[in-house]
Order: C-alpha cells, then structure tokens, then sequence
C-alpha cells in the first residue's frame, strides 16, 4: 500500500481502476462465490499431490488452528483485510492498470500474475498465487475496475482464517476428491456466467 502511494503520486483513481466498474450486486456475488470454489480446488489438489504438508501455508494453518476471540480477529483483520487489499492496491489496481496501458489484456494478467506469485516466495503458494492473480486480473479486466478483485481477495482471505481456525484443514483423500470436484465444477460454472455478463 505504501509503495502504491509513493508509485502513484499524480495518477487518477480512474486509471488505478480504483472507481466501480460495469459489475452488478449479482455479479459480484458469483465473483465471489468463483474466488471461494477455486481456492478450495486449488487446496485440495495441493493435498491430493501430497504437498498439503509443506511451504508457508501448512504453517499458516498451524498457527491459526484453534485460534479463537481476539487472536481470530487478529488473524482475520491481518491476513484477510490488510493483505488482501494492500495486495490487491498494488497488483491489480497498480501493476495490472499501468501494463494494461501499454500490453492487451492477457499479457498484463499473466505477468501481474506470475509477479504476484513470485511475492509469495514459496514454491507451493506460489502456483496457487498464480492461478488466484490469473482469476482476479481476468475479474479486474472484465469490470474495468480492481474493486470487485479486492473484495474477492478479502472475503477468500478472511474466510480461509476463520474456516482453519474452527475446522482445521482436511487431510483426507475421499473428502478432498469431492471438495476438490465439486469447487473444480462450481468454478466453471462462475467463470461461464462471468463470461456471458461482460462478453
């Protein structure tokens, strides 16, 4: 947020997209609902190829594991809200918004995306970071504005901390095939109504 405010001394909040976009209140709930499911696939997939133990989420999940009153709030004011939008200020509303201007639209979400994922430095997060970068860049380039990207990051954030801190993280094969298909399914499904609202 700091380098945000430093970078974009003199830049409108119109050209940071940082004004609402073309999205409507449905919309952004499918959003939403679209951030949720992949994040949970992209979870299950991790724990399917056996990777769910290492990096810095599995000591994330660590940590938030009982996590109840003000701890939990911490955590969810922390991780959920200052993460999500000091990150999203800075790649989508900063990074993705100035490539956009001199790139098309693919470009500018995949190397934001990748830049996004390198920040994590950690070579599970990582991939996950891209494809979630991939998904809020697309939702940015869609609305025209990286207010529908911030909230998804929040909500998917603040909901990752709290679901870990009450249930823990689920180590099972069976339950993560189901999960892990029925996000896959429900995601799709978002992308292809997100799809038909801005094409």
């Amino acid at each position: 947020a700091f380098t945000v405010m430093v970078a974009a001394r003199g830049l409108t909040l119109a050209r940071l997209r940082l004004v609402p976009g073309r999205e409507s209140g449905f919309d952004l709930l499918v959003a939403i609902v679209g951030v949720l499911s992949l994040g949970q696939a992209l979870d299950s997939a991790t724990t399917l190829a056996g990777l769910g133990t290492g990096g810095s989420m599995s000591a994330i999940r660590r940590a938030l594991e009982g996590a109840s009153g003000p701890e939990l709030l911490l955590a969810v004011v922390t991780i959920g809200i200052l993460a999500g939008v000091a990150e999203e200020l800075f790649f989508r509303s900063y990074m993705q918004s100035m490539f956009r201007e001199r790139w098309d639209a693919r470009r500018a979400v995949l190397v934001t995306a990748v830049c996004f994922g390198v920040l994590h430095l950690d070579p599970v997060h990582a991939p996950l970071a891209i494809a979630l970068g991939i998904y809020l860049g697309y939702l940015t380039e869609c609305t025209g504005s990286a207010l529908p990207a911030m909230v998804c990051h929040v909500v998917n954030n603040a909901v990752y901390t709290v679901i870990t801190a009450i249930v823990g993280s689920y180590g099972g094969r069976d339950i993560n095939l189901v999960l892990g298909g029925a996000a896959a399914v429900l995601f799709a499904l978002c992308i292809l109504r997100l799809h038909s609202s801005f094409s």
